[in-house]
């Protein structure tokens, strides 16, 4: 494998952040209009589709070294994940000190730092409260790991590798399908990974088969640009008119579409997307993601949305600013300059 670097691509970022909003719109935005609670599941379909996307330009195509991969997916989620648990924790401390009951047991901390609340509170069924959004998290997590995998195993076989995560993401499809008809909820069916990383698998596959890295012809790929509006507005259609294993069957589907033919889309649609105000939010993102949860459980089923909602972006925005970015390129630096000594040790004579 190579160390491509991966280059920072602006509509990508603004379909980042897009993804945020949606979930600030459904979280915050029910308050005024239930019917926008949806937009919150969609917009956790957008972070998937696109990490489907980014991890198989990363990982099958770039080639990235898997420690290099691994330790960068590390040093962007976990110290600000840590942080915010720890925070979380604190808080938790002080109301059981002041009220005799805590928002944080030591298993919803345990959990999250492990990756592991999504199956904690599906096989569970118990609600994680201020940490039960980090589901989507572990997700992600559980799919890096799996795509790493087929990486390595099928690396010279590209067209194998396609197959397999197409395969592995049709049949998580069917999983969930499967489990609705057994009587699952939402939340026992549609938080785990072996039902969710259906969009991701799906994203990386597409993406590996008609994407910008793939040999598509000039014709076909003017009719691929045109995709992306229509499929993302039916998949909002299909979230409210039809059951949730339906548009969530879709979504993966039209999505993942979506999202891997936004690179042949008309120039115009590729720069509102870029524009600095969602680029912006893109950037913001993942730290805007963890903090505004317990701002939207202060805030649920009250009219206080108005200040909760700028407060959780301002939290968000001071997590990037002053734990994320740094954290994460005070570790990268680190990184490389350990992988830079141990190529130069390795290079020295060895002593006769």
């Amino acid at each position: 494998m190579n160390g491509a670097q991966h280059k920072r691509i602006g509509y990508l970022d603004g379909w980042r952040g897009l993804a945020i909003l949606f979930v600030l719109l459904g979280h915050f935005g029910s308050a005024v209009a239930p019917a926008l609670e949806k937009m919150g599941g969609f917009g956790v379909e957008f972070f998937f589709v696109l990490s489907g996307r980014l991890m198989a330009e990363i990982l099958f195509v770039q080639r990235m070294p898997l420690p290099t991969f691994f330790f960068r997916r590390f040093s962007r989620i976990f110290p600000a994940l840590l942080v915010f648990v720890a925070t979380m924790c604190a808080i938790g401390v002080l109301l059981w000190m002041a009220r005799g009951r805590t928002t944080v047991e030591p298993w919803m901390a345990a959990s999250a730092l492990t990756f592991t609340i999504n199956y904690a509170q599906a096989l569970g069924q118990t609600d994680a409260s201020v940490l039960t959004h980090v589901w989507s998290l572990s997700v992600e997590e559980h799919c890096y790991i799996l795509l790493a995998l087929i990486g390595v195993a099928l690396a010279r076989k590209p067209a194998s590798a396609r197959v397999v995560i197409a395969a592995i993401g049709f049949l998580a499809l069917a999983n969930g399908l499967r489990l609705v008809v057994q009587g699952g909820g939402v939340h026992e069916v549609y938080w785990r990974t072996d039902v969710r990383l259906a969009p991701v698998f799906l994203s990386a596959a597409l993406y590996l088969t008609i994407g910008v890295s793939a040999d598509v012809p000039a014709r076909v790929a003017s009719i691929l640009g045109w995709l992306p509006l229509p499929c993302v507005g039916l998949t909002i259609v299909l979230f409210y008119l039809t059951p949730i294993e339906a548009h969530y069957t879709a979504s993966a589907i039209l999505l993942a579409v979506a999202v891997v033919t936004l690179d042949y889309a008309p120039m115009s649609l590729r720069k509102f997307l870029s524009m600095r105000a969602f680029t912006t939010f893109g950037m913001l993102s993942y730290s805007i993601y963890l903090w505004q949860q317990p701002f939207y459980l202060v805030q649920a089923g009250s009219s206080f949305w108005f200040a909760m909602l700028p407060a959780a972006m301002v939290a968000g925005a001071f997590s990037y600013l002053f734990v994320e970015r740094p954290s994460r390129r005070w570790l990268n630096s680190w990184f490389a300059q350990r992988l830079a000594t141990i190529k130069t040790e390795s290079r020295m004579p060895s002593p006769l």
